[in-house]
């Protein structure tokens, strides 16, 4: 009975310390994936009207598609409800139903945006293909 008792409590007393640790990166990476999923099944050729890169270029024809796709395949990277990290170049989408997204570049094909409630890191090191034909760079 007392060697059970010391489990219960050692297993409650590590739970508590995993969660404390860990417990908010898990709940924002879960919930801002979904977020991800939501906003990438709305990027498409039919629906965007405009990317422009760094408010210096506006992307057309076949590099505005294949800037699509990129960014459509992207993988969610990390939460970042903590709000950490660099102010990058500035990638603006602008879709035809007239509202726009916002992704800041951190560099090495991660790229930070906001959608809904949540703020998070998507990366596509394809994506720097074009930034780079561009000369768009961190500062």
């Amino acid at each position: 009975m007392k060697k059970a008792l010391i489990i219960v409590l050692s297993v409650i007393l590590i739970a508590a310390v995993f969660y404390g640790i860990w417990g908010r990166d898990l709940y924002y990476n879960f919930r801002d994936k979904k977020y991800w999923a939501e906003l990438s099944s709305k990027i498409s050729a039919d629906q965007i009207e405009e990317v422009s890169l760094d408010y210096k270029v506006i992307l057309d024809g076949d590099e505005l598609k294949k800037f699509i796709t990129d960014l459509k395949t992207a993988e969610f990277y990390r939460s970042n409800w903590r709000k950490h990290g660099p102010t990058g170049p500035i990638i603006t989408i602008k879709f035809k139903d007239g509202t726009s997204q916002h992704f800041q570049y951190w560099g090495k094909g991660i790229f930070e945006t906001y959608f809904d409630k949540g703020q998070f890191l998507i990366r596509n090191i394809e994506l720097d293909t074009i930034l780079e034909k561009y000369d768009i760079k961190l500062i």
